[in-house]
C-alpha cells in the first residue's frame, strides 16, 4: 500500500489559452462589444 501511495503520477497537459471564438460563446459582455465595434466605427465615420 505505501508503494502505491509514492508512484509517480504523469504531468497533466498545459491548459490551451481560450481562443475568440471561445471567448464569444462564453462571455456575453464580450460578444456586445465585438458586435459594436463595427456599429461605433460606422458613427464615428458619419
Amino acid at each position: 500500500m505505501a508503494t502505491d501511495s509514492l508512484a509517480v503520477k504523469p504531468a497533466r497537459a498545459p491548459i490551451p489559452e481560450p481562443s475568440a471564438w471561445d471567448r464569444l460563446r462564453v462571455n456575453r459582455n464580450w460578444l456586445g462589444a465585438w458586435f459594436m465595434m463595427p456599429a461605433r466605427s460606422v458613427s464615428a465615420c458619419g
